[in-house]
């Protein structure tokens, strides 16, 4: 099976979910998202087309208006990390 990506490789072992595009295999702890989003789910961000040096395919989905993949990525955005609804919801909701 060649099936492989961002969700993982269909391949039931979960040492391997965490395949970078170039086939790097990284050890995460998912206590840190940070180091998740930063070190692996960036390198699976699609361009507009597809590139066999990457190990990424291109985007499978058409978007209206003709944007491309390209339009909606932002390498620079930064997710909220933290976990539990009390960090995030105030007390005087």
């Amino acid at each position: 099976n060649k099936t492989r990506g961002l969700l993982g490789n269909w391949s039931n072992d979960k040492i391997d979910d965490f395949t970078r595009p170039d086939g790097q295999i990284m050890p995460f702890s998912l206590d840190s998202f940070q180091t998740i989003h930063r070190d692996f789910g960036l390198h699976w961000m699609l361009e507009d087309k597809e590139d066999p040096r990457s190990g990424k395919g291109a985007a499978l989905f058409t978007r209206e208006f003709g944007r491309t993949a390209s339009y909606y990525a932002n390498a620079t955005f930064e997710p909220e990390f933290r976990k539990w609804p009390d960090e995030i919801i105030t007390p005087d909701r």
